[in-house]
């Protein structure tokens, strides 16, 4: 059986919305660990997790960026952001067999 002590599982779940923010905050690294020590699957669900996360922030600052010809920092780190996600995800799909990345 593996489910967590009733302790653990009550903690989780009564700070949900702390700990989804603090993993949001180190799934990137979380990524890159598992992918580092072979454990893509692993490394593929933090990226995956990771892409949607940056695609929203990428969409919500987009939303905030109003016509102008010179592209904001924000706009420009979260792109960077996502694009690092993404290979992440395509190094893990790969490592896993799935070709198409």
């Amino acid at each position: 059986d593996n489910k967590p002590p009733w302790e653990v599982a009550f903690f989780f779940r009564q700070n949900r919305k702390v700990c989804d923010a603090w993993l949001s905050q180190i799934r990137k690294d979380a990524a890159l660990c598992a992918l580092r020590s072979g454990h893509f699957a692993q490394a593929s669900y933090h990226a995956a997790h990771d892409c949607s996360a940056c695609a929203l922030q990428l969409k919500e600052v987009r939303a905030k960026v109003t016509q102008s010809k010179k592209t904001p920092k924000a706009e420009i780190d979260a792109v960077r952001r996502f694009e690092d996600a993404l290979a992440v995800l395509a190094l893990a799909r790969t490592a896993l067999g799935d070709g198409a990345g």
